[in-house]
């Protein structure tokens, strides 16, 4: 898909019947590339690396000032808050001239969104105690919510530059434990 091409309106029947279904397509069953090194996007493993270790340092600075009022619990404190803010500046400072396209989506963030309405609508149903076949209805309307937001996330996400590749693999992860969640949910 092109970039100059522009999607159908949100709320008509071609962007739901032809456009989307599309863009998952491409997304599923991506076509062959050409040749690609392994280390074509290795920044991002770095950054995703460096992002890690600040969130580390943050984690166990905190505990060991607040719980022990350690001097360099606070330098590890301040110096991991300090790095993850550089490091979400500088990620949303890296696609600052980029638009959201389909061509960027995130697949794993559409289906969080989309599962965690069909979670939510299901989880409504069982705490008013109502009966299978509503708490599915409610599930079903809360997926039907979660569609359109998992679209509009799906784009929206990527103004978080490299962020956005690590939070759609998140998305990912947590979209297992949800289903389980679900299952557990229709029991």
């Amino acid at each position: 898909m092109p970039e100059t091409t522009q999607p159908p309106r949100l709320f008509s029947w071609s962007f739901h019947i032809r456009f989307f279904p599309s863009v998952l397509r491409r997304l599923f069953l991506p076509r062959k590339k050409a040749y690609e090194s392994p280390f074509a996007s290795h920044a991002i493993m770095e950054l995703t690396i460096i992002m890690v270790l600040f969130l580390i340092a943050c984690i166990f600075g905190y505990a060991a000032a607040i719980g022990k009022d350690s001097i360099i619990g606070w330098f590890f404190a301040l110096l991991g808050t300090g790095g993850l803010l550089f490091l979400i500046v500088h990620s949303i400072c890296s696609c600052e001239r980029q638009k959201p396209s389909f061509n960027n989506f995130r697949i794993g963030v559409f289906f969080f969104l989309l599962f965690l309405g069909f979670t939510t609508g299901l989880g409504i149903g069982h705490a008013y105690h109502m009966v299978y076949w509503i708490r599915l209805l409610c599930g079903f309307a809360g997926a039907f919510v979660g569609y359109f937001l998992g679209i509009f996330g799906g784009l929206c996400i990527q103004y978080l530059g490299w962020l956005s590749d690590v939070l759609d693999l998140f998305a990912g992860l947590a979209l297992a434990g949800m289903v389980i969640v679900d299952v557990l949910l229709l029991l």
